[in-house]
C-alpha cells in the first residue's frame, strides 16, 4: 500500500520502495516516493537528490518531468504524480 494519502507514504510503501530502488536504481516510481518521504522526514537535501535522479532520467515531454522540475524549483509541493 502507497497510503492513503499520496502525499505521505507508510512506513510500509517506504520500506518496498527502498528494496526496490537497491534492485532497480532508475525505477520512477522509487525515486518519487523516496524523495516524499526523504522531504516528509526533514532531509530536503536527500529529497533533492532522489528527485534530480528522477528528473535526469524522464524523457522530454513527459508530464512527470514538469512536475518534478516545479518541485525541485520550489514552486510546486511535492504531492503525488
Amino acid at each position: 500500500a502507497y497510503a492513503l494519502n499520496p502525499r505521505e507514504p507508510s512506513d510500509e510503501a517506504v520500506a518496498a520502495y527502498r528494496k526496490l530502488i537497491a534492485l532497480q536504481p532508475d525505477n520512477a516510481s522509487a525515486l518519487w516516493v523516496l524523495g516524499q518521504a526523504a522531504q516528509l522526514a526533514g532531509r530536503p537535501d536527500e529529497a533533492r537528490d532522489y528527485w534530480q535522479r528522477l528528473l535526469e532520467r524522464l524523457p522530454e515531454g513527459e508530464p512527470l518531468r514538469a512536475q518534478v522540475q516545479r518541485v525541485l524549483e520550489g514552486t510546486a509541493p511535492p504531492g503525488g504524480p
